[in-house]
C-alpha cells in the first residue's frame, strides 16, 4: 500500500510541475515589420460596413494589440 501512495504522490508532484512550467513568462513577440506599417483601424457609429469587414477589422486590431502592444 505505501508503494501505491508514493507513485501516486510522485505523479502529482509531476504533473504539477508540467503546469508551473507551462505557464508564458516571456513577453510576447513583436514583429517590427507589421508594428512599422500598420495602425488599428477605428470606425464611427455613422459608417455603415458589412458583417465580414466588421469581423476583418477586429481581426487586425486584435493582431495589432498581440503583436504591437496597441
Amino acid at each position: 500500500m505505501q508503494g501505491v501512495k508514493s507513485i501516486s504522490c510522485l505523479t502529482v508532484a509531476l504533473l504539477m510541475s508540467f503546469v508551473v512550467t507551462g505557464c508564458e513568462t516571456t513577453p510576447p513577440i513583436r514583429h517590427p515589420d507589421f508594428c512599422a506599417t500598420a495602425a488599428p483601424i477605428f470606425i464611427s457609429k455613422a459608417d455603415v460596413i458589412s458583417d465580414r469587414t466588421a469581423r476583418r477589422i477586429l481581426e487586425h486590431n486584435l493582431s495589432g494589440r498581440k503583436l504591437c502592444g496597441w
